[in-house]
């Protein structure tokens, strides 16, 4: 399919594969952006470097899979339909899932622990982050940067340049702060603090009922209820309304892990 006027095609054409149009957007965007040369299809050069981009370089075993499985017509290109479907499968999965990532985090727990705190930083629940959530998210956790510092960080993440960090931009990041030893005592430390600064109120340095039920509501499947979330209270936090850092420390993130 050679780019004319026509396109990009309408969503409605692929209504039946992709959720929303948003989502339909961004995979036109990057489609267009990995077509290098203009003519409506990806060669395996220009699927190799989208997957570079995105932060997960495929191995050529992994792209020689991806040709059998995609390449429908044997073109040895991929075509907008085809990459739909492929960006339906691998590239664009939503919620993310470990197996995708098992190459760059070290376990499913660890999995749980990142996805969960990029829940927490996307305040507007639509599956990026962008540079607003990103420094109130830093300034929760105690890390004071400016503007200009936020706006480096964010360039040097955003490997696809739409000046959003995607999950898988976002485990680029945490790699790099992964670089210390995982399993210190100051940095299960300072885990356990950002965590728990995340998950309170503004201004607050306790966890309250209405934090955890934010949390649920963010992490969870499905929201806790009060009667969970008293229970919860009752057994973290001996009963008191609030939770401390030590509350939390001793016995809440135990609880979530497991």
């Amino acid at each position: 399919m050679n780019k004319d006027n026509n396109w990009p095609p309408p969503y409605s054409r692929y209504s039946d594969q992709i959720s929303s149009q948003e989502q339909y957007d961004k995979i036109v965007k990057k489609f267009t952006k990995a077509d290098k040369d203009g003519n409506g299809v990806l060669d395996m050069t220009e699927l190799e470097n989208l997957f570079k981009s995105l932060g997960c370089p495929k191995s050529r075993t992994q792209m020689k899979k991806i040709r059998e499985r995609y390449d429908i017509d044997k073109s040895n290109t991929i075509d907008f339909s085809e990459f739909i479907k492929m960006a339906k499968e691998i590239a664009f999965r939503w919620p993310p899932v470990y197996e995708d990532y098992q190459d760059e985090i070290r376990s499913e727990d660890r999995f749980i622990e990142i996805f969960a705190a990029f829940k927490m930083f996307d305040t507007d629940n639509n599956g990026t982050i962008n540079e607003q959530e990103l420094r109130k998210a830093l300034q929760k956790m105690d890390h004071s940067l400016d503007r200009e510092r936020v706006r480096i960080m964010l360039e040097f993440v955003d490997v696809d340049k739409d000046g959003e960090i995607q999950f898988n931009e976002f485990v680029k990041l945490i790699e790099i702060d992964d670089c210390i030893e995982m399993s210190a005592p100051e940095a299960i430390e300072q885990r356990t603090k950002e965590a728990f600064n995340m998950m309170c109120s503004e201004n607050k340095n306790v966890i309250t009922k209405n934090d955890l039920k934010r949390f649920s509501m963010k992490v969870f499947p499905a929201a806790l209820d009060d009667t969970e979330i008293d229970l919860i209270m009752k057994i973290v936090a001996d009963g008191r309304s609030e939770i401390t850092f030590e509350d939390a420390k001793e016995n809440i993130f135990s609880m979530i892990e497991h």
